[in-house]
Formats: C-alpha cells, sequence, structure tokens
C-alpha cells in the first residue's frame, strides 16, 4: 500500500467515524503513521483531501452506472440495475460513501 493509500484510507475512516469537521491534522498523521509536516506532502489541505475522496467516489458511482445500463434500453430495467449498483456501492464501501453521503 503507498503512503498516497494510507493517507486516503485514515482520511476515509475519520472522517467517517468523527465527522470531517472533528478530524485534526494531527489525528490524519497519526492514523497514516506520519508525521502532521510530512502528511501535507501527501494531500495538501484536509479540504483537498476531502474532495478527492469525494470525487473518486462519484467518479466510480457514474463509472459503474454507465456499464451497468450501457446494454438496457427499458428505463425500469435500467433503475433496477443502478438501484443494485448503489446498494453494491455501499455495501461494498461503507464508510467511503458514508463520507460522500454526509459531507
Amino acid at each position: 500500500m503507498t503512503t498516497e493509500d494510507r493517507v486516503r484510507r485514515a482520511a476515509v475512516e475519520l472522517f467517517a467515524t468523527r465527522g470531517f469537521h472533528g478530524t485534526g491534522i494531527r489525528d490524519l498523521a497519526v492514523a497514516a503513521g506520519l508525521s502532521s509536516a510530512t502528511l501535507y506532502h501527501y494531500m495538501g489541505t484536509k479540504e483537498d483531501l476531502l474532495v478527492e475522496i469525494m470525487r473518486t467516489s462519484l467518479e466510480r458511482l457514474l463509472t459503474d452506472a454507465e456499464r451497468v445500463t450501457a446494454d438496457v434500453h427499458d428505463p425500469v430495467e435500467q433503475l433496477k440495475r443502478l438501484v443494485d449498483m448503489h446498494v453494491r456501492a455501499h455495501a461494498e464501501r461503507p464508510l467511503e460513501t458514508f463520507v460522500v453521503d454526509g459531507e
């Protein structure tokens, strides 16, 4: 796992359990196993990190939505597939989707 991955994972876990505003830079650094100064090298600001988490998650949802509906023209079937895909995303990545939905 790369340092960027560790920082992102720590942020998702902390933002999901403490909230964005309840998570400090020191909390992120400790959870990622870095110093606070080193942390900035990998994430910019805390807001930048939240934006990256949200952007990545939402882009994944859009890509998955296009994939599951690409070969279907019936709107009812499209909706069924979209709901299934959305529920699966929440089940497979509960902390990430909690952050995106809550922040």
